[in-house]
């Protein structure tokens, strides 16, 4: 049989005149001198004990391996890796094209820190063949096998990569039909996402056109190789 023994302790300065005058009761209860421990008591409770280890231990084990596999694929996917400057927009200009528009963004600097780079967009023509003015941005955007790109009629092609990456194409120069007639307009779009900028080259000649048209929009997401873009 267990015992108990009640202390009663009043604060200073009241007196004991009820329950609720603020008099705590405290309670003891105790074993008899020498009584051991129930030898199943013991098993639960180390059974408990045993158990709330384990799961401390192997939630600390799942978020270390979480930590672990984040890592990994920072370091696969270059996620850690510094995002380089992207290009001036001068790298986008044709090299023998003329400007019809030309038209600069405005960006945002606060404290000498680039908050919103300068976006920038423009028409240019080229008497220069449909063709090579489709492969010269094919190389300049790091498309693969940049003359197949260039000489493509019709579809829809992509790549990318882990790091970011993506060019994608679409060609809309054959009338849909079975015969794979030609259009009396060619037309190509060229796309380049990377973690530095984007860009949109959009291509279109006539048959009966001197030029090739070149639409450019280009946004950079970095600060360009140029200090004088803003």
């Amino acid at each position: 049989m267990g015992w108990s023994a009640c202390r009663t302790v009043r604060p200073l300065g009241k007196n004991p005149i009820s329950p609720c005058d603020g008099t705590i009761t405290v309670a003891f209860h105790m074993l008899p001198t020498g009584k051991k421990v129930p030898a199943t008591l013991l098993i639960v409770l180390v059974t408990i004990l045993a158990f709330g280890a384990g799961v401390f231990v192997q939630r600390h084990t799942a978020k270390a391996q979480v930590r672990v596999a984040e890592q990994f694929a920072r370091e696969l996917t270059g996620i850690n890796d510094p995002v380089p400057a992207a290009p001036g927009w001068d790298e986008w200009h044709y090299p023998n094209g003329k400007w019809r528009a030309n038209r600069p963004g405005v960006g945002v600097r606060i404290s000498g820190q680039l908050v919103r780079p300068a976006g920038y967009s423009g028409l240019m023509i080229t008497p220069d063949p449909f063709e090579e003015v489709a492969q010269h941005y094919a190389e300049k955007a790091s498309f693969a096998e940049p003359e197949k790109v260039a000489t493509s009629l019709s579809g829809i092609f992509d790549s990318g990569n882990l790091q970011g990456e993506l060019n994608l194409g679409i060609d809309d120069s054959e009338d849909g039909t079975d015969s794979a007639k030609m259009r009396s307009v060619r037309a190509k779009c060229l796309v380049r996402r990377c973690p530095s900028y984007d860009l949109v080259v959009f291509l279109t000649r006539a048959d009966d056109d001197r030029y090739t048209h070149i639409m450019l929009v280009y946004h950079p997401k970095t600060d360009t190789v140029q200090a004088n873009n803003l």
